[in-house]
């Protein structure tokens, strides 16, 4: 439930009942303040690389706005951890082989030993920045 009226809030509009919870209030704040910059400047600023965002359309509506402005972060954050992951293992029996938009998929070999998994943790979590987990399996079904 708790997700559905997040993802609402987000994408449609904030329910009455909840407008006075301070993480709706912020929300709120940002989604005009996006809108503002957008009005203003015609484009929008990337939060992790400072790259201006260009979005289609001619006055596109504050869930487009907000839209691009966390899939532009999300995929910029990505390359970079990309790039240092593909550096670390470029030294390394394990190989990336898979990405899906918060997946990564290593065939890990025994013969980095567990200090590998660790680095490889430390980058995908960005120094513990973010949560990151492990599975592992002899298959993807794991």
């Amino acid at each position: 439930q708790s997700k559905k009226i997040t993802f609402n809030a987000f994408y449609g509009s904030i329910p009455d009942r909840y407008k006075n919870l301070e993480i709706f209030k912020k929300l709120q704040e940002y989604l005009i303040e996006l809108e503002e910059t957008y009005s203003k400047f015609g484009y929008l600023n990337d939060s992790y690389t400072g790259r201006p965002i260009h979005i289609e359309g001619d006055n596109p509506s504050i869930s487009k706005l907000l839209n691009y402005t966390i899939q532009s972060l999300e995929a910029s954050r990505n390359v970079g951890v990309l790039e240092k992951l593909l550096k670390y293992l470029n030294s390394k029996k394990s190989n990336l082989i898979l990405y899906t938009y918060d997946s990564f998929l290593i065939d890990f070999s025994k013969e980095d030993g567990k200090i590998a998994l660790e680095d490889i943790g430390i980058i995908l979590s960005e120094n513990n920045k973010y949560p990151v987990k492990f599975k592992y399996g002899k298959s993807l079904d794991l």
